[in-house]
């Protein structure tokens, strides 16, 4: 699967009602291919990290914390990623 579908199935997750949900998300709280492509997000993630939207944790059970009030847009998350090498 592309990196870019992988990063809208994560964005679709987190931007479907962050203020519903606890802001810490584990790899458990993603479809199994999220935790498995992992290495290949995780430029993604240091990026989104970088602009304040998320706290990346990265071990075993805990993905990131996510920064709700800075969180744009799912459509704005996927296009940011985009060109993320």
């Amino acid at each position: 699967m592309k990196r870019i579908k992988i990063v809208r199935v994560l964005a679709t997750y987190i931007c479907h009602d962050p203020f519903a949900y606890s802001p810490i998300w584990t790899w458990d709280s993603f479809p199994p291919i999220i935790y498995t492509e992992r290495e290949r997000i995780l430029p993604v993630l240091k990026e989104w990290e970088h602009k304040g939207y998320l706290t990346l944790i990265y071990d075993e059970k805990i993905a990131f914390i996510l920064n709700v009030e800075k969180l744009p847009s799912k459509e704005k998350l996927i296009e940011e990623s985009r060109n993320i090498k």
